[in-house]
């Protein structure tokens, strides 16, 4: 635009026909550039093959543009990257690389060495610069399932938690297979150890996972234990009992807890509003300790149970059952010490009775 003097009208230096025209024509040109070059996230490296751009740019763009992009393109750095590095438009630098390309001058570098190459950006601590060829390769989609693992932990080392959680929650959707398990489980951990050890999804996927592969896990159910610990206290918090009273009844149910943990998930289902399933697994405690000659526990856990659910009749028969066996043996142990204080009385008359007749006797003898 012309710079004008304030409040005159601002005329294009282009007429509009024209701009058109120059629109209209790369955007027809972009199309040919995209079939060499389907992103400008793609990753190109020398190939030794030295050109003349000259024709196949036709002038287009001058010689110190196109030795400025071809200098930036060292097989770490992306299109994007070299355009914003030189400050030349991405449209410019796409028609420099495809013409390299297409004489011979480049070529993509292969998945395999943007991950080796990223790994080695990572341990020298350039996480920033890792993050683009991890990104190509998982675009081609032909890199290896744990390059999330490597995307997480540059993410991570840039401080920004969340993002290395979505990747490690990408990386445990993705593996499939026994081999892969524990490798899951220890990515959803970290991910929700990246989250504040309180996402309830998080921890709703790792306990279910955890469930799903036990046989191949056993060396992780004190994991699983603590994240379902972390379930349960999160859920609470959120007014989500119920999705970590299912984990947990599977984790009662397959053995992987105590069954004292009965009296937690009866909590949970309270917390649900659903007494039902919250007196039933009391009584199912309860059942445990009376079979173990833990009567007053069991009893304080059936009237609990009663209490939470009136309707439950067979609580009802055992306290009753329990109340009546108490009186019974309350009724024999007065029976048992009436008799008992009898004898004794009987036993020290008899005694008393013998001492005075022998003291009785020697005195008739006497006179």
């Amino acid at each position: 635009y012309k710079r004008q003097e304030p409040g005159t009208p601002i005329e294009p230096l282009l007429h509009v026909d024209s701009l058109l025209l120059e629109l209209t024509r790369k955007v027809d040109h972009w199309q040919v550039i995209s079939q060499t070059i389907p992103t400008v996230h793609e990753i190109f490296e020398g190939t030794g093959v030295e050109t003349d751009l000259s024709n196949a740019l036709e002038e287009e763009i001058p010689a110190h543009i196109v030795d400025q992009v071809a200098e930036l393109i060292d097989g770490v750095t992306s299109l994007e990257r070299v355009s914003r590095r030189s400050s030349v438009d991405i449209y410019s630098v796409a028609q420099v690389a495809a013409a390299m390309f297409e004489s011979g001058a480049l070529r993509p570098v292969p998945t395999d060495e943007l991950m080796t190459r990223a790994d080695d950006l990572i341990s020298r601590g350039q996480a920033e610069e890792a993050l683009p060829l991890l990104r190509l390769g998982v675009e081609r989609g032909d890199a290896p399932v744990d390059a999330r693992l490597r995307m997480a932990d540059a993410h991570e080392a840039l401080g920004d938690p969340a993002a290395a959680a979505s990747e490690l929650d990408t990386f445990a959707a993705l593996s499939d297979g026994e081999q892969s398990a524990p490798s899951v489980i220890q990515a959803l951990q970290r991910a929700l150890l990246l989250r504040g050890g309180r996402d309830v999804p998080t921890a709703c996927r790792l306990t279910d996972f955890y469930l799903r592969h036990r046989p191949w896990l056993r060396e992780h159910r004190k994991d699983a234990e603590d994240a379902l610990r972390q379930l349960i206290r999160a859920a609470l918090g959120q007014g989500r009992a119920l999705d970590a009273a299912l984990r947990l009844e599977g984790f009662i149910e397959h053995g992987d807890v105590g069954t004292e943990e009965l009296t937690t998930l009866a909590d949970l289902y309270v917390a649900e509003h659903q007494p039902r399933d919250a007196s039933e697994a009391l009584m199912r405690r309860a059942d445990e300790l009376l079979r173990a000659n833990r009567t007053n526990a069991g009893r304080d856990l059936l009237r609990r149970a009663l209490e939470i659910d009136p309707s439950r009749a067979e609580a009802r028969r055992l306290l009753n059952e329990m109340d009546s066996a108490t009186r019974q043996r309350r009724q024999r142990r007065r029976i048992v010490l009436a008799t008992t204080l009898f004898l004794l009385v009987a036993l020290a008359a008899g005694a008393a009775w013998w001492a005075y007749d022998k003291e009785a006797g020697r005195s008739v003898t006497q006179a």
